[in-house]
């Protein structure tokens, strides 16, 4: 695959909304194919389409509060690179809610 994005954000950076299928849990997860047939042709619709959008054969986007993703790459979470658990698939959960106030 080509890249794996998942958050509990509503969009992104510049707005982006890559993931489709409607909302059931807290964490969404989107799995894009390798190779693309299209980057340029693709980029667009994948990262700022509606819920309905085209997209490549391959490419999935789901929701839960728990997520199991067996991988040998290391992965990034806010930028900081880490090896995979060995052995084992790594575990994506989704947290405790917490309600900033301001004043």
């Amino acid at each position: 695959h080509l890249l794996m994005l998942a958050t509990t954000l509503e969009k992104l950076i510049l707005g982006a909304r890559p993931f489709w299928g409607g909302r059931q849990g807290p964490i969404r997860a989107s799995l894009f194919p390798y190779p693309v047939p299209s980057i340029p042709r693709w980029l667009f619709p994948m990262m700022y389409g509606g819920e309905n959008r085209s997209v490549p054969q391959g490419a999935i986007s789901v929701s839960g509060t728990r997520l199991s993703v067996i991988t040998p790459i290391t992965f990034v979470i806010d930028g900081e690179f880490f090896e995979p658990p060995a052995d084992q698939a790594l575990q994506i959960e989704a947290g405790p809610i917490f309600t900033y106030v301001c004043g």
